[in-house]
């Protein structure tokens, strides 16, 4: 080994620990700017999608209207700087209902009506941390299945969301599966399950700040969008 290669190894070691040092203490700032400057990038691509940073991994949740947009998206996404891998896990939606016309639109729209009024007055409720419905909930699902049946040639979007404690993704993952549980509570009460679509938007679409227990507890909830309107 060369004199000089001796005298830079110190400096070098001393480098790599630095560097070690600074990611390991700054990693959730890191992980936190890049998660923000990676949602920048895809604003527009892919609005309301789930976007979280382990490391210089970022992982995309939710769904886009196309194959192309999700392209567009993990392109976008990897032009970040600092990234390094990107997980797209973006789904497409399946191609849009079609406009209702006539007495199955006005039938849509009062459904719809519906739908808001039961949910202005109460919200779905889960056990905490997990996508199993509460019992207390079971009076609501009855009156948002019966709402359905009253609009039998519209589907609709069971939208789970979430506040934003906790990581994005797993926010994003729980409101997927409680919109999930939701579809198969409605379907076992008589809800065509192919007039249902479960999407789970996560922390991204908040009606309230997060700043606040009463913002946090309007920003959990479940909406219903009827599709063809």
């Amino acid at each position: 080994m060369s004199k000089n290669l001796l005298l830079l190894l110190p400096g070098l070691v001393g480098l790599g620990l630095l560097t070690y040092f600074c990611a390991t203490h700054h990693r959730p700032h890191f992980e936190a700017d890049l998660t923000r400057r990676s949602s920048d990038a895809i604003a527009g691509i892919a609005n309301g999608a789930g976007v979280s940073a382990e490391g210089q991994i970022i992982t995309l949740n939710g769904q886009v209207a196309t194959e192309d947009l999700k392209r567009q998206a993990g392109e976008a996404a990897a032009r970040t700087f600092g990234v390094e891998e990107v997980r797209n896990l973006l789904t497409v939606a399946a191609a849009g209902a079609p406009v209702l016309q006539g007495e199955h639109r006005v039938a849509a729209v009062n459904c719809q009506a519906q739908f808001n009024q039961l949910l202005a007055g109460a919200n779905i409720e889960f056990q905490t941390g997990s996508a199993v419905l509460s019992v207390a909930s079971h009076p609501l699902l009855d009156k948002l299945a019966a709402a359905a049946a009253g609009c039998a040639a519209a589907s609709f979007e069971v939208a789970g969301h979430t506040d934003s404690r906790g990581r994005r993704e797993m926010n994003v993952r729980l409101s997927q599966d409680r919109a999930e549980s939701v579809v198969r509570y409605l379907q076992s009460k008589g809800v065509a399950a192919s007039r249902m679509t479960a999407v789970g938007y996560g922390p991204g679409q908040p009606v309230a700040t997060n700043d606040t227990a009463e913002g946090m507890r309007r920003n959990r909830r479940t909406e219903f969008k009827v599709k063809g309107l």
